[in-house]
């Protein structure tokens, strides 16, 4: 499916975010936790107007950081992700890029992936890592490794471009793993953002490698220029006609 993020719209509220994925034909929107979707109450209502509007929910970008040992508190999120009838949840891996991560830390993510897959499992959900600067999972190979020593069915891992230089291979070789790709156009540092159709023709390289992979994951446009509505329109527009092209080849 083909939607966006709520994090994308920080200012507008659970109501205006729907209605504007109403008007613009967007099959789903994946709810954050830090603004929108903070509790259960919020999560049933964002769900009653999803279902209302035609509109589907498949991830929870939670802000959960594996490695801080808050089992409790990401059981509470499960709860959350449940109320709003969503199957992912959303994680970040550490707090370190894997540069920076010891053997030792990496055990201690280990774990603690383990336990949250288990917690997980329990509500029938997924746990799927944001692919991130600053994070373990910031690199194809240390995505990989990380879910194979692992080893939880139920745990993935989400893709996003990072405009450093490897972003096809990274995609490349995480894709058959990959739950939700986040899709966005900016310079390298993250410090600019342009309209999407700037960058259609690496973007439509992700997207036929995702087709000729046979993903059926979620394609969430995550932030726009200016944080403007007027651009959001028009990037739902380029990505999906990207991904219309991206059969065609």
């Amino acid at each position: 499916m083909i939607g966006l993020t709520s994090i994308t719209f920080r200012k507008l509220t659970c109501e205006e975010i729907i209605r504007l994925a109403q008007e613009s034909r967007a099959e789903c929107i994946e709810w954050g936790g830090d603004v929108h979707v903070t509790d259960e109450k919020t999560a049933q209502e964002a769900r009653r107007g999803c279902e209302q509007a035609g509109i589907q929910t498949r991830s929870y970008g939670s802000y959960y950081k594996i490695g801080s040992g808050q089992l409790d508190a990401f059981q509470k999120l499960c709860e959350i992700t449940l109320a709003l009838g969503a199957q992912i949840i959303r994680v970040w891996l550490g707090e370190q890029g894997s540069g920076e991560t010891s053997p030792e830390a990496l055990t201690g993510l280990v774990e603690e992936g383990m336990l949250l897959s288990g917690i997980a499992a329990e509500y029938g959900l997924t746990v799927a890592s944001e692919f991130h600067r600053n994070t373990y999972n910031d690199t194809r190979e240390t995505c990989l490794a990380y879910l194979k020593q692992c080893g939880m069915e139920n745990l993935k891992t989400y893709w996003q471009p990072m405009y450093a230089g490897e972003d096809f291979e990274n995609l490349r070789a995480v894709a058959g793993q990959t739950e939700v790709a986040h899709l966005f156009c900016w310079n390298q540092s993250g410090s600019r953002r342009y309209p999407l159709k700037k960058g259609e023709k690496e973007i439509g390289l992700f997207l036929r490698e995702l087709r000729a992979q046979g993903y059926q994951g979620d394609l969430l446009l995550e932030f726009v220029k200016g944080d403007s509505i007027r651009r959001y329109r028009k990037d739902m527009l380029c990505l999906k006609r990207l991904w219309e092209e991206a059969a065609e080849r």
